[in-house]
């Protein structure tokens, strides 16, 4: 019994090796090439399970087709007045789908090389092209502190966008020409900084653009406030000139009343003294008010000697 079952687990453990050996496996995101002794590989696009045979016969190299991130290093570049602006980017590339044959046989190096070493040829061979035409992009900048303001300005950051959409399509053109295989889904701008030497100027550079500025915001400030005083002014002097038109017809209202009253006054004179007196009296008594006068003060003393003739009745009983 312990024989027969040790012969089962050799035969499993056999067949276990053996389909390793003999048969392979490609995902639905990777991409095979199956060379036999060194000739032109059969390409194998997933999903697929195939047979093989084992080496030396046959090499099996299994690639991921996804899309692989990778970065460049964070390097000082010039820009075109001559001022060092230090750039990162980051980039992403995939095997193309139809040119998965050029990718396998665009690599230089050891002919026995495996996947993991061809991919890092790629990758870095990708990364020298985004980097040398990133630099080409960086010297076409005015200067360095106006594209360190990134964050600060919509305009640089369109600029930005522009000159990343340049690098990808200037990568992918030399790709192309090569016959790598390779397709270059995109590349962005990762970090922009200055030189720790040339902080100081750039700093220098940005206050001042600042300053100029707050002084342009300042002056049309200014001219708008300027504007408002001077309409509150023209409608002070018009709100006063219409008051002055209004007071001068009222005015020439009340002397012509006046004028026609006076008529009026000197044809019974007597009548206007009593009219002025009674209204003198008005304005001494107020209400609930106690008046200790002597008979011969103010205008009391003429209601002694007021002649029945001027007294309001007596004159309309006439």
């Amino acid at each position: 019994m312990k024989k027969i079952v040790n012969i089962l687990i050799f035969v499993l453990l056999l067949l276990v090796f053996g389909s390793f050996m003999f048969t392979f496996q490609v995902r639905q995101d990777e991409v095979a090439f199956l060379s036999t002794s060194g000739g032109t590989p059969e390409v194998i696009k997933g999903p697929a399970f195939k047979l093989r045979r084992p080496w030396p016969f046959q090499t099996l190299y299994k690639f991921d087709k996804r899309v692989h991130v990778a970065e460049t290093d964070y390097e000082e570049m010039p820009t075109a007045d001559k001022s060092p602006l230090v750039v990162q980017f980051y980039f992403g590339w995939k095997i193309e789908d139809e040119g998965a044959s050029k990718f396998f046989q665009s690599f230089r190096g050891n002919k026995g090389a495996d996947a993991e070493e061809r991919t890092n040829f790629t990758r870095d061979l990708v990364r020298k092209m985004v980097q040398d035409a990133g630099k080409a992009e960086v010297q076409k900048l005015a200067s360095s502190y106006q594209m360190a303001m990134a964050t600060d300005s919509n305009a640089t950051q369109e600029q930005w966008a522009d000159m990343e959409v340049r690098v990808t399509e200037a990568v992918q053109n030399q790709l192309t020409e090569q016959g790598r295989g390779v397709e270059v889904k995109f590349v962005g701008v990762r970090r922009v900084g200055v030189p720790q030497k040339n902080l100081d100027t750039v700093l220098d550079a940005m206050v001042k653009e600042w300053e100029s500025e707050a002084e342009t915001v300042k002056k049309k400030a200014d001219e708008e406030a300027q504007g408002i005083i001077s309409k509150a002014e023209s409608k002070r002097k018009q709100l006063i000139a219409q008051a002055k038109l209004e007071a001068d017809k009222a005015e020439q209202a009340q002397s012509l009343g006046a004028a026609t009253n006076i008529v009026q006054l000197k044809e019974n004179e007597e009548l206007a003294l009593f009219l002025l007196q009674i209204e003198s009296i008005k304005k001494s008594v107020r209400s609930e008010s106690t008046l200790i006068l002597d008979e011969t003060m103010g205008p009391f003393p003429f209601l002694k000697g007021v002649k029945p003739e001027l007294a309001p009745e007596s004159k309309s009983n006439q």
